[in-house]
């Protein structure tokens, strides 16, 4: 493990590891992985904006667990797309800007949905959800930048933090 690569306990799982190898072997690309956490993302910002409307209990907790699916699943490509790339040697020289830009997309969908399911559905009252949640979006990717450009002026990696 580099210094520029998060700790991450889950990496050293060997359903993790042998997840990395099965995808590796398809001929599938981390690049291809980063972008495909995505669509996850999507399901669960529609989710989480969603969740709400409905006045039936099963539906919201039905949402709700599509969303926190969805929220694992992007954490899994997040996770397997590096491992694939480092283990399985499969780095791209736009390696760096498919494993972050993805990432945000990421963040931004999942905030998005957050700060939407703020809004109530049944109410004339101005929310500001959505403010929240694209101002959220914009701290995660400013933590990212930050860390990003701390890396290459010479700094360590930092990755603490709510928005890491």
């Amino acid at each position: 493990m580099t210094d520029k690569r998060r700790p991450i306990k889950s990496r050293s799982n060997p359903l993790m590891i042998r997840l990395a190898k099965w995808l590796s072997h398809k001929n599938i690309t981390p690049n291809q992985i980063s972008l495909f956490s995505i669509v996850p993302a999507f399901i669960a910002m529609i989710a989480l904006s969603l969740w709400q409307v409905s006045s039936l209990l099963w539906v919201q907790i039905l949402l709700l667990i599509i969303a926190i699916a969805g929220i694992q699943c992007r954490l899994l490509c997040n996770l397997i797309d590096g491992m694939v790339a480092i283990e399985g040697r499969k780095v791209t020289p736009a390696g760096e800007l498919f494993n972050e830009v993805p990432d945000r997309i990421s963040d931004t969908l999942f905030f998005v949905g957050l700060g939407l399911s703020l809004i109530s559905p049944f109410s004339n009252e101005a929310s500001y959800g959505l403010a929240l949640g694209l101002l959220a979006s914009l701290f995660a990717a400013l933590t990212a930048y930050i860390r990003v450009l701390g890396v290459s002026m010479g700094s360590p990696a930092f990755f603490s933090g709510p928005f890491a």
